[in-house]
């Protein structure tokens, strides 16, 4: 009898699937409402009756479980890069120049796809099963939002296929239409609620939401645009092949292109999809053109987080006019003077804009842009608020030119310069001066004590007491936190430096490469390009860097007793044992720590953290529910490591 409930679950299960693939899909329903309410209440009845065979994949548990407290992190297995852009035909152009010229042809393979207006997310299918879905959070980490996930209705919760990969990943857009937002307003202005600014706004709002009964209700839809797992490039080597895979799976996509192969095509293209724009169910901002052929994308690889084998080619910003209140000078963390135009409130594109950078006094020069102005605003790219131009006959005739820059030069603008520099070089991620606080900073600056970061590490213990809070043990204290800081990583003092465009990963990419610091300074453009991540534009900084004024702070931060020791990557390590330089698959469901946490620790000490179980695999970190690996890794001779194991191992 049993075996007979099963197979009729899983016949409804497998019908209802089917009926969702076709309706929130293929948009073409094969039975009416009527009969697909019977078949799902006869799910829903079989189900309560005989609990046992309630599987994670049924369509009854795309809304299930409570309340949730928080939303878990998730550390991405390959981190979700965001996109270059080019805002105009003229920056696409030159992008197109540059691919050919990196690959050395004349005709390189494009595809493109719509740029949908909505969030990225990742969904983890093992065994076929949706197990996780997250956010792409700052690319590295994300959060857990598999609940509301689960909820998407155009998000298959079971795949099938031939030779299905154990593990599998779905990258894709979570966005809400235009019919689904305008009515989602209508019902809050019928409330009296508020309403969303966009949609966009709307669909992460609503994927966050710690009810999934709420996200459910928004009527969210989901349309993927890529897939990755072991020995991908065994079943497709092009980009239009992995879309092919994609549908075979069930998976909605992105419209797309056929293979462009030149720039002419390309932009073709691009104007029809902006002339369509208008009449798409949902909100685009832009083209994405990637190369189709795999080896070429390997070719080129990542710079600053973003692959350079694709770019999203945006549509022209939205505009509108507003007045500037104010003008407020900012000092970034390396001590570079940003002027920011405070603006009456305006909406563009669909987003309430406060606030404008000018970037930097020559283009607030340029521009000329005063007090008072009426002035045209855009969201550059559909993203940064940006200043396009002055209305010059609307000039109040009593404005005046704001201040230029050799204004900052001295005084107390100088003086908050050095205080922002010298707050990022000792901060936590540097030279880590335990107890250095920005109070104390400024006092020293304000008093004069120190004219650069490098004087103190000459500060003496008498100049300490002279300042506020000072007694003789604190100032002791601080002596000696600053002389233990005095030897640094080469990756710590690159990122203490300040260099535009160099953050800590970069620098620990520069420190790897490199080695020690003399072999970066004299490196010449072409190697500093060799380094993955580093562009044309952050090359020529460092390069000007080792060869301007502002190095010469090196020479006095060595002679003042600074020792920069070479870069070692496993001085990064927590510890050595186990899993270092070992291959290690997870498998299952953990009480203590998830998934993402799990994989941090492993990495940390310098293991190799992969999705599916060879002869090559090390160790197998097993929790309940483990499935099929569990087995596998038994007939490999794998060692099996059970979750109370494993956290001994981390004591």
């Amino acid at each position: 009898m049993s075996d007979k409930i099963k197979k009729r679950i899983k016949s409804l299960i497998k019908k209802i699937n089917h009926l969702d693939f076709c309706y929130y899909i293929q948009d073409e329903p094969s039975v009416t409402d009527d009969e697909y309410d019977r078949i799902f209440r006869e799910l829903e009845s079989l189900e309560r009756s005989h609990p046992v065979f309630v599987y994670p994949y049924s369509p009854t548990q795309r809304v299930s479980g409570g309340l949730l407290e928080e939303f878990k992190q998730v550390k991405h297995s390959v981190p979700m890069l965001s996109l270059n852009n080019a805002i105009n035909d003229i920056e696409f152009s030159n992008y197109y120049e540059k691919i050919c010229k990196s690959l050395k042809s004349d005709k390189v393979e494009f595809v493109a796809e719509l740029k949908l207006d909505g969030l990225a997310v990742s969904l983890i299918y093992e065994e076929g099963i949706l197990i996780t879905g997250s956010t792409r959070g700052d690319g590295n980490i994300g959060e857990d939002i598999t609940s509301n996930i689960k909820t998407i209705r155009s998000i298959p919760l079971q795949i099938d296929g031939a030779k299905l990969p154990q593990r599998l990943e779905v990258r894709g857009e979570v966005y809400m239409s235009k019919a689904t937002f305008e009515h989602l307003n209508q019902i809050a202005k019928n409330s009296g609620e508020r309403v969303f600014a966009n949609a966009r706004n709307a669909a992460a709002g609503s994927l966050r939401q710690l009810d999934p009964k709420v996200s459910a209700q928004r009527k969210l839809s989901f349309k993927a645009y890529s897939i990755h797992f072991d020995d991908d490039e065994r079943v497709y080597n092009t980009q239009q092949k992995s879309f092919e895979y994609l549908r075979s799976l069930g998976f909605p996509l992105v419209m797309q292109s056929d293979c462009l192969i030149n720039l002419d095509e390309c932009k073709d293209f691009y104007k029809h999809i902006v002339n369509k724009r208008d009449t798409l169910p949902f909100e685009i901002d832009g083209v994405v053109f990637k190369l189709n052929l795999f080896s070429d994308q390997r070719s080129l690889g990542v710079v600053s987080r973003a692959p350079r084998w694709a770019v999203a080619y945006k549509f022209q910003a939205e505009t509108s006019s507003t007045l500037v209140k104010d003008i407020e000078v900012q000092i970034g963390r390396t001590g570079a003077f940003t002027p920011v135009a405070h603006l009456k409130p305006v909406f563009v594109g669909g987003v309430m804009i406060r606030k404008a950078t000018l970037h930097n006094f020559d283009e607030l020069n340029r521009k000329d842009v005063r007090i008072g102005d009426t002035v045209i605003v855009r969201r550059a790219g559909d993203v940064i608020p940006e200043i396009v131009h002055v209305v010059i006959d609307r000039r109040p005739e009593d404005s005046k030119p704001f201040k230029q820059a050799d204004d900052f030069g001295t005084g107390c603008f100088e003086k908050a310069k050095l205080i922002r520099i010298i707050i990022h070089s000792s901060s936590k991620h540097a030279f880590d001066i335990e107890g250095l606080g920005n109070e104390t900073v400024s006092a020293l600056v304000e008093r004069e004590l120190i004219r650069n970061f490098s004087d103190l590490f000459i500060l003496k213990k008498n100049q300490l007491l002279e300042l506020d809070g000072f007694a003789d043990k604190s100032s002791s204290k601080l002596i000696n936190s600053i002389k233990k800081s005095s030897q640094i990583k080469l990756d710590r003092f690159l990122y203490s430096l300040g260099i535009l465009g160099v953050g800590r990963v970069l620098a620990r990419k520069l420190a790897t490469k490199f080695l020690v610091l003399n072999n970066l300074r004299i490196a010449s453009i072409e190697e500093l390009e060799q380094v993955n991540d580093v562009g044309d534009v952050v090359a020529k900084n460092i390069y000007e860097f080792f060869r301007s004024p502002a190095s010469s702070e090196i020479e006095k931060l060595i002679s003042n007793g600074v020792k920069i020791t070479r870069y070692d990557e496993f001085d990064d390590l927590v510890e050595t044992g186990f899993f270092t330089q070992k291959t290690v698959v997870i498998t299952g469901i953990f009480d203590s720590l998830n998934r993402g946490e799990i994989i941090e620790l492993l990495e940390r000490q310098g293991a190799r953290v992969v999705g599916s179980l060879s002869r090559k695999t090390d160790f197998l970190i097993c929790g309940k529910k483990p499935g099929s690996k569990l087995e596998k890794a038994n007939e490999l001779n794998v060692k099996v490591i059970e979750e109370a194991d494993f956290l001994l191992t981390q004591e």
